[in-house]
């Protein structure tokens, strides 16, 4: 594992040192995982199931994010009352209400079936080398992203997170492998 240096308090700072990896992908993940409705989308997970929130902070850390956002976008009252939770916005978000905002009505709706349209975790390895290598030091992504994709983000930056451990290595794979390991009878059975 690398060892990174303590993270200084000011951003402009840190990514001075070095780029800052940002993951969020809750929204979509959350959904896939079947604690977030598609449609309304509504984070009221948050309050149902606030331990997975945390988890899926944790799994994004372990994957090589250095920051997490809190899960409280959508958490607004209007957004809220679509699904009849308009009481919970203080619980879930303590600073949206504003004003001055007018429609907040969804011009286009996230569809549901996002995933053949999602990039890959090579993809994503390749847009964080390019943009790092335009200079772009505080590199995230966004709805669909997966603790998988923010390791290999982390690993193509040269880190080794904890969650390295567990980065592919087809060379083992039972059929398809060349790992001395991967015996001839494995290897049969790819034909």
């Amino acid at each position: 594992m690398t060892t990174r240096k303590p993270a200084s308090p000011d951003l402009l700072a840190r990514l001075d040192d070095g780029p800052v990896i940002c993951a969020e992908g809750y929204l979509f993940e959350l959904e896939r995982r079947g604690y977030l409705q598609a449609g309304p989308y509504v984070p009221e997970v948050v309050l149902e199931h606030p331990d997975l929130v945390r988890q899926l902070h944790r799994e994004f850390v372990h994957a090589g994010s250095d920051v997490v956002e809190a899960f409280t976008y959508y958490a607004h009252r209007e957004k809220l009352t679509v699904i009849g939770r308009e009481q919970g916005v203080e619980r879930l978000n303590f600073s949206f209400r504003d004003p001055d905002r007018e429609d907040l009505r969804d011009g286009n709706p996230f569809p549901t079936a996002l995933d053949s349209y999602a990039c890959d975790r090579h993809e994503m390895a390749s847009f964080a080398r390019k943009v790092y290598d335009m200079d772009v030091r505080y590199i995230g992504v966004c709805c669909g992203a997966g603790p998988h994709h923010i390791r290999s983000i982390a690993e193509t930056l040269g880190r080794t997170p904890p969650a390295s451990r567990y980065s592919p290595d087809m060379s083992k794979h039972t059929s398809l492998g060349t790992d001395p390991i991967v015996t001839e009878a494995h290897r049969r059975y790819a034909d």
